[in-house]
């Protein structure tokens, strides 16, 4: 079973825990991610990082009565730091999907012969190539990782949503559809293209509207 597998199969099962309101809300939340990411990039990264700090801070201590006060510490240091370093947060954010995605890709293509230290080996040059690479392109990176992003938090919500509606067949093939190692990274690259696609074709549009 690969990473991508486990990942996907415990995202979806606490997906279908929640309320379906949450779902919409999560509907809502991936949208504006998904076509107004170069739009809104700064405030989308830093929700993105008070998200990340949010779940870092609550992971620390699982435990502790006051983990919920650890993670909104987190958050908020999270929030305010990529706030006041746009490019840096940007560049960081970008390192840590391509590693992420890098290492997820290892995995695949090595199976459960490849070792942690290669696997953790390649999510590192992927981290410095996304981060590289958001310098030099910033608006191309922006537009993939808030694609990226809206595409997972549009899936979850979707899933969120049609478990509540009460469909329990159509709620099963969602989760094998999405959950399966060929057709749940299929989903999530077709969303992520069409993100990036609408996204930069608005920009395109703007720089070609300002230049003629």
């Amino acid at each position: 079973m690969g990473l991508n597998e486990i990942s996907a199969s415990e995202l979806v099962s606490r997906c279908t825990e929640q309320e379906p309101i949450f779902g919409w809300f999560l509907l809502g939340v991936g949208l504006m991610f998904l076509f107004l990411g170069l739009r809104m990039s700064r405030i989308l990264i830093m929700l993105s990082f008070t998200a990340a700090g949010f779940v870092l801070g609550m992971s620390l201590d699982p435990g502790s009565p006051i983990r919920f006060l650890i993670g909104t510490a987190f958050g908020i240091t999270f929030m305010l730091t990529s706030w006041c370093t746009p490019r840096p947060s940007t560049a960081t954010l970008v390192g840590i999907w391509a590693g992420i995605l890098g290492m997820i890709a290892a995995r695949i293509i090595g199976g459960t012969m490849i070792e942690p230290h290669i696997q953790f080996t390649f999510g590192a040059i992927l981290f410095m190539t996304g981060a590289a690479l958001s310098m030099v392109m910033p608006e191309a990176m922006v537009a993939f990782i808030t694609s990226l992003e809206g595409t997972l938090i549009f899936v979850c919500g979707l899933v969120i949503v049609i478990t509540g509606a009460g469909i329990p067949t159509f709620a099963m093939h969602m989760k094998e559809f999405l959950t399966h190692p060929i057709s749940g990274p299929f989903a999530v690259a077709a969303g992520t293209f069409i993100g990036c696609y609408t996204q930069l074709g608005e920009m395109n549009k703007k720089n070609t509207g300002r230049s003629a």
